[in-house]
């Protein structure tokens, strides 16, 4: 079964800091996942990149297979 979204080795840089480094992992349709852990680790970062809200430094998102630079027209997002 193909994922339904995938994030593959996504990162951010702000200046010298690393705010996301090298983020992989796919969900498939009906699945549930959760993002732990510490304060500062990266969590909403990288939610605002699979949202569109950031772009990442670099690394990739697929949406059904396919790569979006912005998937807000497909995807909803409330922090």
């Amino acid at each position: 079964m193909m994922p339904i979204l995938e994030a593959n080795k996504l990162t951010k840089i702000y200046g010298k800091e690393q705010a996301v480094n090298e983020v992989s992992f796919s969900l498939a349709e009906n699945s549930s996942t959760a993002l732990i852990g510490a304060n500062g680790s990266g969590k909403t970062t990288t939610l605002s990149m699979l949202a569109g809200l950031l772009k990442p430094t670099t690394g990739t998102i697929l949406l059904n297979g396919e790569e979006h630079v912005d998937v807000r027209k497909s995807v909803g997002f409330l922090p």
